[in-house]
Formats: structure tokens, sequence, C-alpha cells
């Protein structure tokens, strides 16, 4: 969806002209994203509604609520592989329901994500140059008739762009899919597309369960404790963590 905001759009457009960034960060903590947008009834059928089976690829317990959370905003992924491309993950860590992951695509990507119960919404994007930050402020998702606001800050001066038109990114996203199935022409975000959104949301949260493992490994083989006094260890981090889980 934030690919069909304008103001993304001309991020990406500042950021192609200027070529790769020295460095790029994303920070998604979200907050409130109706922005005082009144409820709107649903639409009601009388058909049955099919029963619905979750499936997960393989990762600790502990790490399903996150993954989940994860792809509840996916919008973050799809937006970093928009704005700077095709990224591996390098690392991934998770704190206090937090997730820090680095990426790679040619220069670091520092990905910041998690929830809050803010006022406002947060979630922003910057590329980094020498002497410049195209830096870009997506507004909350049910904000109507506003554009992410991009701004490039310069050594001297900034140029900002506080909005790109007032084109709603949702209703761009629906009549892009409209005309694309009325012209039989293949679809922005297609199925494509949403296949490497998982994939890469997968390997980050893979990566930050590696890690964790990898850390309460340490722990143990550093104060060498007997195996039960290590579970009840790793126990309270998972529980620090706002997780319980019976993996070790």
């Amino acid at each position: 969806m934030k690919r069909y905001d304008a103001g993304m759009r001309l991020a990406r457009e500042k950021i192609s002209s200027e070529g790769p960034p020295l460095y790029a960060r994303a920070t998604y903590f979200g907050g409130n994203w109706t922005f005082g947008e009144p409820q709107i009834k649903p639409l009601t059928s009388n058909e049955k509604v099919p029963q619905i089976v979750k499936s997960y690829p393989e990762l600790p317990p502990s790490f399903i609520q996150l993954y989940d959370d994860l792809l509840e905003q996916i919008h973050l992924v799809n937006t970093v592989r928009y704005l700077f491309g095709e990224p591996r993950v390098v690392s991934a860590h998770r704190s206090g329901g937090f997730l820090v992951s680095h990426l790679d695509a040619g220069y670091m990507i520092s990905l910041e994500f998690g929830s809050v119960n803010l006022g406002r919404w947060t979630e922003e994007y910057s590329a980094y140059y020498k002497d410049l930050e195209i830096a870009v402020e997506a507004p909350p998702p049910l904000y109507r008739n506003t554009t992410a606001s991009v701004t490039l800050k310069g050594a001297d001066s900034d140029v900002v762009y506080p909005r790109v038109g007032f084109k709603w990114a949702f209703e761009e996203e629906t009549e892009s899919f409209i005309s694309a199935i009325a012209d039989s022409r293949p679809y922005l975000s297609g199925a494509d597309d949403s296949a490497k959104d998982l994939d890469l949301a997968e390997k980050i949260i893979r990566s930050a369960a590696s890690a964790a493992s990898a850390a309460e490994a340490e722990l143990r083989k550093s104060i060498n404790v007997p195996k039960e006094l290590a579970y009840a260890l790793g126990f309270c981090r998972r529980q620090a963590n706002g997780r319980y889980s019976e993996d070790v």
C-alpha cells in the first residue's frame, strides 16, 4: 500500500537520482493508525466464514507472536524493499518486544520495529549521503487526503515537501488493482512481490531466533551451571521479553 503513496514515490525518485546511499534506516513503531477516523460500518454477508488453520515456518514458539506482529505490519518490509532494493539479512535481535535488524543492500540498512500506544503514528525512512539526508515520514494509514512528507536535509538548507498531492494511498492502490484487471496487465504489488516480503520477514525472524539461541547457549557455557538452572534462567529471559515458551 505504501508504494502507492505519492510521497513514497517521490522519495524513491530522489534516492534513485542520488544513487546508493551510504546508510539507510527504517523505523516503524506504529501508534495511532486511525488518526481519529470514525469507524466505518463493515460489509456483511450471509456466507459462512471458512475455517482457517494458521501455518508457520519452523520457529521457536516464543518467536511466533513476533512473526505475527511483523506480518501484520508487513508494509515496513515492503517499503524497505521499494525504497532501498532487495536486501539480505545480516543480523537481527529482539528485546522487550522490539526488533532491530541489520540488512545489506550493498550498504547497511537498520530496520527498527515495535508497537507503541501513542497519540501519533511513528513510521520513518531515511537515506544518508555525505552531504544529504532524504527523510520520509509516513502518515497514519487511515489519514485520508494526504501523503508521506519528504525532506531533503542538506548541509546548509532543507527542501521540504510536506505533502505530494491529496490522494489517499489506499484509494490509489484500489484504483490500480481495478485498472490492472480491466486492462489485463500485471499488478504493481502482486503475489510474486508479496512472496518476497514474506521471505524477507521470515529470514529476519529466523535470524533473531538464532541470535537468542546463541546468546542463551553462551550464557550456559560462560557460567557453567546445571541444565536445570540454565533452563530457569532462559525461562526468566523469555518472560522478560513478554513471551512464555517451553522451548529452551
